[in-house]
C-alpha cells in the first residue's frame, strides 16, 4: 500500500466533509426550517423538560444519538430549534460519510473512489423521503459508518478509542446494530493473530445489543413495526423498488466481481466482501423489521454501492484503463438517481416554517387565555404545546 501524507489527508478529508456540509444544505434547503412529523418535536419537547435525564428515554429502546442532539438543541431559542436540530443532524451526517471515506481511503484505491464513497452516503436518493436533517434517521448513518468500520482489516490498527465510541453511540442508537458483530467474527477468523484486538470491539456490540433487548424486550425487538407495509402496492415505482430489491441486487453483483477475482488467484479485500454479505443481510432484516419504508433503504442500499465500488476498484480481471472507465460510468449511474431524487420531499418540506408556527403561537397565547397552543409541521401535522413552554422559549 502507498504511503500517503497525513496532511493531504486530513486535507482531503476536511473537504469531503465541507462538500458532503453543502451538499446536504442544498438537498434540504425547503425543509430546513421544518420539523417533520415523525418524531415531530416529541424529542426536543422532551428534553427541555428533563434535561440530560432524557437521554435515557425509550423510543421504546435508546436512541441515544437522536436524544443527544435534541438536548442541545434544547439550549437555543424555540424559534431556532428547528435549524438547530436540522444542522445538528447535517453535523452527523458529514462525519459519518468522512468516516466511511477514511476507512475506504485505506483499501489501496484510488482517492476520489475512496471520496465517492462517503458521499454515495449523502447523495443517496431514498433519504429525500423523510431522513433528510430528520433526528429520528440519524440512526442510519451512524449504522452504515460502524459496520464499514467492522468491515475493515484495519480496524484493529485504529485507535481504540474512536472505534469503541463509534460503536457504543450505534449500539445505544440503533438496535439492529449486532450486525456490525459479523464482520469482525469473519476477521477473527481469517487472521488469528487479531483476535485479542478485536475483543474489546465484538464486547462493546454484544453489551450494547444487551441493553436495548433489556428496554425493549426480545419479542418487540423481533416483531418490528407495527405499522409496517409488507406487501408491494399496485403502481409501486422505481423509486420504491429500487430501495427494496436494489441493495441485494448490487451486493450480489459484487460478490460476483470478488467471486471472478478469487478463482484468477486474486484476493479481494475483507471490507469488499463483508460490505457484500451485510448488506444482503441487512437489507432482509430492515426489511422484516419495518417493511417496505424508505428510511429502511438508506443503509442497504450505500453499503452495497461502497461494495461494488471497492470490488470493480480492486479487480484484476480488468486492465487499469478499463477499469477507470467501468468506475466512472458506474459513478455516473449511481448519480442519475441522486439526481433525480435530490431535494426533501414534500413530506419534509410541506407546511409554514417552525420560526413563523413559533411566532404565531406566542402571539396567539399573548392574546388569548387558553393554556395549549397547536404548531404545524412538516407534513400536515401538528403538535401541542403548553404556551408557558412557548412564552418562556
Amino acid at each position: 500500500m502507498q504511503t500517503r501524507s497525513s496532511g493531504s489527508q486530513r486535507v482531503f478529508l476536511l473537504a469531503l466533509f465541507g462538500t458532503s456540509l453543502a451538499i446536504l444544505f442544498t438537498r434540504s434547503l425547503n425543509a430546513f426550517n421544518r420539523l417533520p412529523a415523525d418524531p415531530g418535536y416529541s424529542y426536543v419537547e422532551e428534553a427541555s423538560n428533563q434535561g440530560i435525564a432524557s437521554l435515557a428515554i425509550g423510543d421504546p429502546y435508546f436512541h441515544i444519538a437522536a436524544r443527544t442532539l435534541a438536548w442541545l438543541t434544547s439550549f437555543a431559542p424555540l424559534e431556532w430549534h428547528a435549524i438547530v436540530l436540522s444542522t445538528l443532524v447535517h453535523l452527523v451526517w458529514a462525519g459519518c460519510a468522512v468516516c466511511i471515506a477514511y476507512l475506504v481511503y485505506f483499501e489501496a484505491i484510488p482517492r476520489w473512489v475512496a471520496g465517492l464513497a462517503g458521499l454515495l452516503l449523502i447523495c443517496a436518493p431514498h433519504a429525500s423521503e423523510s431522513s433528510l436533517g430528520n433526528v429520528g434517521n440519524v440512526k442510519w448513518p451512524l449504522l452504515a459508518a460502524a459496520i464499514v468500520l467492522c468491515s475493515s482489516s484495519r480496524v484493529t490498527t485504529l485507535s481504540r478509542t474512536g472505534p469503541i465510541a463509534l460503536l457504543i453511540v450505534t449500539g445505544l442508537t440503533n438496535p439492529i446494530s449486532l450486525l456490525c458483530v459479523f464482520p469482525l467474527i469473519r476477521l477473527g477468523l481469517n487472521e488469528k493473530a487479531v483476535r485479542r484486538q478485536l475483543l474489546p470491539l465484538a464486547l462493546v456490540i454484544l453489551a450494547t445489543t444487551a441493553l436495548q433487548l433489556a428496554k425493549v424486550g426480545v419479542s418487540a425487538a423481533s416483531s418490528g413495526r407495527d405499522a409496517r407495509v409488507s406487501e408491494p402496492w399496485n403502481g409501486m415505482g422505481i423509486f420504491w423498488w429500487s430501495g427494496l430489491v436494489g441493495p441485494i441486487i448490487i451486493a450480489l453483483v459484487s460478490l460476483a466481481i470478488s467471486l471472478v477475482s478469487r478463482s484468477r488467484n486474486y484476493s479481494p479485500s475483507n471490507m469488499a466482501t463483508n460490505l457484500g454479505m451485510i448488506s444482503v443481510i441487512l437489507a432482509a432484516v430492515s426489511y422484516r423489521l419495518g417493511g417496505i419504508a424508505d428510511r429502511y433503504f438508506v443503509a442497504p442500499l450505500t453499503l452495497s454501492l461502497v461494495s461494488c465500488l471497492l470490488a470493480l476498484s480492486e479487480s484484476q480481471t480488468l486492465n487499469e484503463r478499463v477499469r477507470l472507465v467501468v468506475l466512472t460510468a458506474t459513478a455516473v449511474m449511481v448519480l442519475v438517481p441522486s439526481l433525480k431524487w435530490f431535494s426533501a420531499s414534500r413530506y419534509l418540506t410541506s407546511g409554514p416554517t417552525w420560526s413563523a408556527e413559533v411566532q404565531s403561537a406566542r402571539d396567539l397565547c399573548r392574546e388569548s387565555t387558553q393554556s395549549n397552543v397547536s404548531l404545524e409541521v412538516a407534513g400536515g401535522s401538528t403538535v401541542e404545546l403548553d404556551c408557558e413552554y412557548v412564552l418562556r422559549g
